[in-house]
């Protein structure tokens, strides 16, 4: 049996479209490139703030009091930079890798067990924003699709509180659609499911939380709907359902990451803890917020205190 309903077979058929040959000119190359395109799910994350930390950089200074902006803008952005790629990577890797539980199975199912367990994210920066995607491609396993998504929806949830922890703000979109590896060995995505993505993240977040849009949404309710009997099928059933529990309506009518939901701060917990993390990531958002309605910004004030809002339902008691 199949892993999805024979009635959203016909959604999900173009993940196994034919390979597109494409000869190319002589001007540029002889050579005939088989690309791949299928679906992909894609998270396109961006740390905002960045380059207003350059606002008192002009050119490549020559100067003491320009070296010293320069090296102020440098410590505040290019370090976060490098950390929050680690933070991300290091997330995907407790989410989606096996931790040694194979152990506690008999010897006869760990081979199904790891094949279940298995995930396949690619990650790479650009700039200040972090792109994260895995393929959905049809022969790949179900279970390492839904293991990636659910280690992608993990990781964002993760470092968006961390982030404010650590006194900056991400802005995010999630989305699945079509797209193709640029190259063989390049873990760069190209195509419709980036472009949306970061759609998503540039017009449609507008203030500090990750969008979840229509495809990631259409794609885990046609797997959670599933009705085969298999052990993968029964495992990414209940990833689907998992996945779905960390999307929620907000207030403007799109879905959203709930990073502060139930699950994830179960899950998290130890890597969460209130003295460390959760008070100093709201603290930052109420300052924040004092800080815009100080420099008379009540656009950028407004932002802020939807994401308290959020903090005060999700955890009123903190």
């Amino acid at each position: 049996m199949k892993l999805v309903p024979k009635f959203i077979v016909k959604w999900l058929r173009s993940i196994s479209l034919p390979k597109i040959s494409i000869s190319m000119s002589k001007s540029t190359s002889t050579k005939v490139e088989d690309w791949n395109y299928s679906y992909h799910a894609v998270a396109f994350v961006d740390i905002l703030g960045q380059k207003d930390a350059f606002s008192n950089v002009k050119g490549v200074p020559a100067d003491p009091v320009g070296y010293k902006n320069l090296i102020a803008a440098l410590k505040d952005t290019v370090t976060f930079v490098e950390k929050f790629r680690e933070g991300f990577s290091d997330c995907f890797n407790s989410y989606t890798k096996p931790t040694g539980g194979e152990a506690q199975v008999a010897p006869e199912f760990r081979e199904e067990y790891l094949k279940l367990k298995k995930s396949n994210i690619n990650l790479y920066g650009l700039s200040d924003s972090v792109v994260a995607w895995t393929s959905l491609r049809a022969g790949d396993s179900h279970c390492a699709a839904m293991n990636s998504i659910y280690g992608i929806l993990m990781a964002s949830s993760g470092m968006f509180i961390l982030s404010l922890a650590t006194k900056h703000a991400i802005r995010g979109g999630i989305e699945i659609d079509g797209g193709i590896r640029l190259a063989e060995k390049s873990v760069e995505i190209y195509g419709p499911a980036l472009f949306k993505a970061y759609h998503l993240e540039s017009c449609v977040a507008k203030h500090p939380r990750i969008v979840i849009g229509p495809g990631m949404r259409d794609f885990l309710r046609a797997v959670s709907v599933g009705t085969a009997t298999e052990r993968s099928a029964i495992y990414a059933r209940q990833l689907a359902g998992l996945c779905s529990e960390m999307i929620v309506k907000d207030s403007d009518g799109e879905y959203v990451l709930d990073y502060l939901g139930q699950h994830v701060l179960k899950t998290a917990s130890r890597a969460l803890p209130q003295d460390k993390v959760l008070i100093p990531a709201k603290n930052f958002v109420a300052n924040e917020i004092a800080r815009w309605e100080a420099a008379k910004n009540w656009d950028l004030a407004e932002r802020y205190r939807k994401v308290l809002k959020y903090f005060d339902s999700k955890l009123p008691d903190l």
